[in-house]
């Protein structure tokens, strides 16, 4: 028996969340931000399935290209004018004083 094109169209949110790379709560967030809707959702609640190519089309239209790829890359990014914050695999900078700062008693 052969496949027909639409069969494998209708896909469980799982499913669709493996096929564009994402966890499955990042596809409820986007029916709960009303960038997955109307025909793209097939039933209601947690069985609720999605129509795979309509649902692709909604999140082209409705997600920033910054966020298909980088991940949210130039909220990482620093102004140059600012110093940068250091990371942790940076050592922190050493006290050259050998002796700290300590109160009288």
């Amino acid at each position: 028996m052969t496949a027909h094109a639409g069969e494998n169209a209708v896909v469980t949110k799982g499913e669709f969340a493996k096929f564009i790379n994402v966890s499955p709560g990042r596809v409820s967030q986007y029916i709960a931000e009303g960038k997955i809707y109307g025909d793209a959702l097939v039933g209601t609640g947690r069985g609720s399935k999605i129509n795979r190519p309509i649902a692709q089309e909604q999140l082209r239209q409705a997600l920033n290209i910054g966020q298909m790829f980088g991940n949210g890359l130039e909220t990482r990014l620093t102004d140059p004018a600012q110093p940068a914050e250091p990371t942790f695999d940076q050592a922190p900078a050493q006290n050259s004083d050998p002796k700290p700062d300590l109160p009288d008693l």
